[in-house]
């Protein structure tokens, strides 16, 4: 399946990422995943930048990891 198309469920959600995508389809990741209320624990974020640029808070951000909440409903 093409990650980009994927539709998340809108019960609440938890995701984890190990830097699976470049940056382009993360960030269309992002942009769907935010239309969920999810939280994104995602190790390496390399591409975490990405995740603050489309409006998620920051949970937290220690070492290799961070966990970023989205607000749900936002486009």
């Amino acid at each position: 399946m093409d990650a980009t198309q994927y539709v998340f469920p809108d019960e609440p959600l938890v995701t984890f990422l190990y830097n699976p995508f470049g940056p382009e389809v993360m960030a269309q990741i992002a942009r769907n995943l935010k239309r969920s209320d999810a939280f994104v624990a995602y190790v390496n974020p390399f591409y975490g930048a990405i995740f603050q640029a489309a409006g998620y808070d920051i949970v937290s951000s220690e070492g290799g990891y961070a966990i970023f909440k989205s607000r749900q409903g936002q486009p």
